[in-house]
């Protein structure tokens, strides 16, 4: 009983950051792979505040790196999210797999993909360096997880929307650097431009548009990037991106009479949604009903 206390003391220890505490407790016999209610090690809640010191302790006191919580990630992929660079190298060092998949099929790789521009919006910008790393160590930059979606794919998704494009494409071009497939569609048949476009990232759009993707695929639904750009969102800050897309695709010629399995145009998608800035330049562009 007093063997699981301090066992429970050193994952409160962790979480706090007290190094000194956290050396006296494995000193004393706690147990370095005792999990939290939620199957947390201290080594996964260490990697996730990117606690390098304490990491390096814990698992020179008999750390397992691919215990998994209860969710299925291991403490590599805490560190990809939240944690840092440091922490990764000392996990992937000591035996993490790197390729290691969450229940829901995520890898460390996507998990630093979609926190990008999250984690840069409170001052932390290190992913591109985490991106790299991973890469580096052999993750497979097509990998898709439960959803079909891929790193590419996930780091469109990242929150943060168009205020925080300087940190999206930094990640997105070393993606594609390492050979990252821009026109894989996920189990619903979207792209990564479909994604961006839904969002109005415009700096992301005509970056993928640039580097090969095809703006005429469409998904189960039937739509395409167009349509997606068409309906715009509620969000003011994002109406100039909608605007963007939809005349760099009506420059490169876009189809305007494709229709989803609704039997609906980008135009009438546009009417439906109000955008009547958007509908008015699709109509200037010989779109009709």
């Amino acid at each position: 009983m007093f063997q699981k206390r301090k066992s429970k003391l050193l994952l409160s220890a962790v979480v706090q950051g007290q190094a000194a505490r956290v050396k006296s407790l494995l000193n004393s016999g706690a147990d370095p792979n005792h999990p939290d209610a939620q199957g947390r090690t201290p080594l996964i809640l260490a990697a996730e505040e990117g606690q390098v010191g304490i990491a390096q302790d814990l698992i020179r006191a008999g750390a397992n790196v691919e215990i998994r919580s209860k969710t299925g990630e291991r403490a590599l992929i805490f560190a990809a999210k939240k944690g840092s660079t440091p922490v990764m190298e000392l996990l992937l060092k000591a035996g993490a797999k790197v390729n290691a998949k969450d229940k829901y099929g995520n890898t460390a790789l996507m998990s630093a993909a979609i926190w990008a521009t999250r984690m840069a919006s409170i001052g932390i910008s290190d992913t591109e360096q985490k991106v790299a790393l991973l890469l580096n160590a052999g993750a497979k930059v097509n990998a898709a997880d439960s959803n079909g979606r891929t790193p590419l794919m996930t780091a469109i998704r990242s929150g943060g929307g168009s205020l925080e494009e300087t940190h999206r494409l930094p990640v997105l071009r070393i993606l594609l650097d390492h050979k990252a497939e821009v026109n894989t569609q996920s189990k619903k048949g979207r792209t990564a431009l479909m994604s961006a476009a839904f969002r109005g990232l415009k700096d992301s759009f005509k970056f993928l548009v640039d580097t090969g993707a095809d703006f005429n695929l469409t998904d189960l639904a039937g739509r395409t990037a167009l349509m997606y750009a068409a309906r715009g969102c509620f969000w003011s800050y994002r109406q100039a991106g909608y605007i963007s897309i939809v005349n760099l695709l009506l420059d490169k010629g876009v189809e305007l009479t494709l229709m989803d399995k609704n039997g609906h145009t980008a135009l009438m998608i546009a009417k439906m949604h109000g955008r009547s800035d958007i509908e008015v330049l699709l109509k200037k562009a010989g779109a009709g009903y």
